[in-house]
């Protein structure tokens, strides 16, 4: 068999191509239904933002996603990787939205945010709940990150594909020079290639503990561009600090009226933050889960679904933390140099053994 110069190099192009890459968050790998059963698509109609759900009808993201006293509506689509074209099926119009009360600035800090849904959404193998990482984080841990914002070939807007990738916790020292950085309430992590970019704002990045997604944080701020090389950071809000926070917000907004629809897609109404502790009876709490216990979840509290008119058929005992379907966000790992060249080393070898024969 005769087998031109030509012909052998655009072999080993192709081989070469097929062992080495994947897309980019920037920088990340395309997700599936059910890998990150959690994970939900705010999309306002000329902007996106991440989010993750902590009851069947609320939504942890972050206060930059918002702007104060602005008329927003927002569609929160929920079980879905692809969004291309979803439908009423898959997602519910936001209802209300809580911002910190100390929220002036994401550099600031206390950039996180509630979103409560007009109704339950349905759990299911691709629709579950997150629970928020308390205790403290260790540097050098990774951490998952999935999203729709932007990659490096979408010309600058966000994607319909999820995206994932593996972000490390890098020392606090590290984002001093980032903003007003406050270790206790943010997350320093690495901000290179991989990294979180514009439309990713608000996801959470996540670690599998016990078969459970624990969020330790959002993403709030990083380089511009995204995926900078030059020793920036991307800061997180540390979701730990707020928990109290959150679970006082998710007792304020129990029972609230939800907007008029009788003009067409209904307006989020926004909720003042209560800053002092509320328990009203009946009222979700969030999921809490230790982020040191590694093997066995120190679960804190539990989370309660608020009740709606329109009953799902999600149960409450549903509410544990959640069991991906597809690929387990700690097996699901990012390929590092020395994979990437072991597999150009087989590539070469298979070639080589190709040609030989020939």
């Amino acid at each position: 068999m005769n087998v031109s110069a030509g012909t052998t190099l655009a072999l080993l192009v192709l081989l070469v191509a097929s062992a080495s890459g994947s897309k980019r968050i920037a920088g990340g790998r395309q997700a599936v239904n059910g890998q990150f059963p959690y994970q939900v698509y705010l999309d306002f109609g000329g902007s996106v933002c991440g989010g993750g759900l902590i009851t069947p009808r609320h939504v942890l993201t972050a206060a930059h996603c918002f702007t104060s006293g602005a008329a927003t509506t927002v569609k929160v689509v929920y079980g879905l990787a692809v969004v291309t074209s979803y439908t009423s099926a898959n997602y519910v119009f936001g209802s209300h939205f809580t911002i910190h009360q100390s929220y002036g600035n994401f550099v600031d800090g206390n950039d996180i945010a509630i979103v409560q849904l007009f109704k339950d959404v349905p759990l299911s193998d691709n629709v579950k709940l997150m629970s928020v990482g308390t205790g403290d984080v260790v540097t050098g841990k990774n951490f998952t990150l999935a999203g729709w914002g932007e990659t490096p070939s979408s010309a600058g807007s966000p994607v319909d594909q999820l995206m994932y990738t593996s972000l490390q916790i890098v020392n606090a020292s590290s984002c001093q020079d980032e903003g007003k950085f406050d270790p206790n309430i943010q997350i320093c992590m690495t901000a290179g290639s991989p990294d979180a970019c514009q439309g990713d704002s608000g996801g959470s990045i996540v670690v599998n503990i016990n078969g459970g997604a624990v969020a330790a944080g959002l993403v709030s701020y990083g380089p511009t561009p995204c995926g900078n090389t030059t020793g920036t950071y991307g800061v997180y809000t540390r979701n730990g600090a707020y928990v109290d926070w959150i679970n006082n917000q998710l007792s304020n907004l129990y029972n609230a009226t939800n907007p008029s629809t009788s003009s067409g897609d209904p307006v989020m109404t926004q909720v003042t933050a209560v800053s002092t502790t509320t328990s009203k009876a009946g009222a979700p709490t969030v999921l809490t889960v230790n982020l040191a216990a590694q093997s066995t979840p120190a679960v804190t509290s539990s989370a309660t679904p608020t009740p709606t008119t329109s009953p799902t058929t999600a149960s409450p005992t549903t509410q544990v933390p959640v069991v991906t379907t597809s690929t387990p966000i700690s097996q699901a790992p990012i390929p590092t140099s020395s994979a990437r060249s072991i597999q150009y080393s087989c590539v070469l070898i298979v070639l080589c053994l190709f040609i030989f024969v020939m």
